[in-house]
Parts: C-alpha cells; sequence; structure tokens
C-alpha cells in the first residue's frame, strides 16, 4: 500500500472465483481490515453468475480456470478495472499480442490433440477491442 502511494498507484486486491470459498467469518474479517487501511478488495466470487461459467467445461480442478474459463475471468478483469479508473493502453501492444499468438497456439494444440479440429482451422480470433 505504502509503495502504491510514493509510486501514485491504485492499490485493488481481489480474490479470484473458485469453488473453495473463504469461510464468510474470515472474508469479513479481511473486508474490515482492508477497508480500514483504504484498500479495495473485490471478491469476485460474488460475480460468478455474470461470468458466463459453465462448471463442466471453465475449471481445471475446484481452484483454478482452464484455458476456456480464464479467457471469460481476464475479459471480465479487463472491463471491472476499467471501471475502477485503470487506464486502458496499447503501449504494450507488442507484447499483448505476442502473448495471445501464444495462447492461440497452445488452444490449437489442444484441440488438435483431442481430434476435435482439423488442419485448416485457424484456431480463435480475439479482438484486442474486446477486452
Amino acid at each position: 500500500r505504502d509503495l502504491c502511494a510514493r509510486e501514485g498507484a491504485q492499490l485493488l486486491l481481489y480474490i479470484a472465483p473458485s469453488a473453495g470459498r473463504i469461510p464468510t467469518d474470515v472474508l469479513d474479517t479481511l473486508k474490515t481490515d482492508m477497508t480500514a487501511l483504504g484498500v479495495t478488495l473485490e471478491d469476485f466470487n460474488d460475480s460468478i453468475p455474470q461470468l458466463g461459467l459453465d462448471d463442466s467445461r471453465d475449471w481445471y480442478d475446484y481452484l483454478h480456470f482452464n484455458l476456456y474459463g480464464a479467457e471469460k475471468f481476464s475479459v471480465f478483469l479487463a472491463r471491472r478495472l476499467e471501471a475502477y479508473g485503470f487506464p486502458v493502453s496499447d503501449g504494450q501492444q507488442a507484447l499483448w499480442q505476442a502473448r495471445l499468438e501464444h495462447l492461440q497456439l497452445q488452444l490449437f494444440h489442444r484441440l488438435h490433440a483431442m481430434k476435435e479440429v482439423n488442419t485448416s482451422f485457424h484456431c480463435c480470433t480475439i479482438q484486442r477491442n474486446q477486452v
């Protein structure tokens, strides 16, 4: 928190969605403590219905998203960060593009290995403005 204040950055802490939930009394204490410190804490477990998650498709295990769930949460998180006033910048476009291409290649190989895709499949196309 102090580092963020010195650097002029906003600190936002969040709890990623999972089937394994933090006990209510612990979560309430955590929220109270963060509020007392002036730190924003968002529990994205409260947002699971808005994410459109499919329990049979979007989870690697009960704590972690798989590729599909991670994509849904990433889009949702980007929009929430924008709503909090975090800047949306194309300053790292080359890095974003490299990561996107890596993700697309992983998805292609995974689907190809599952024999659910033919060699003419050009992986998913994700536009930067969708995030």
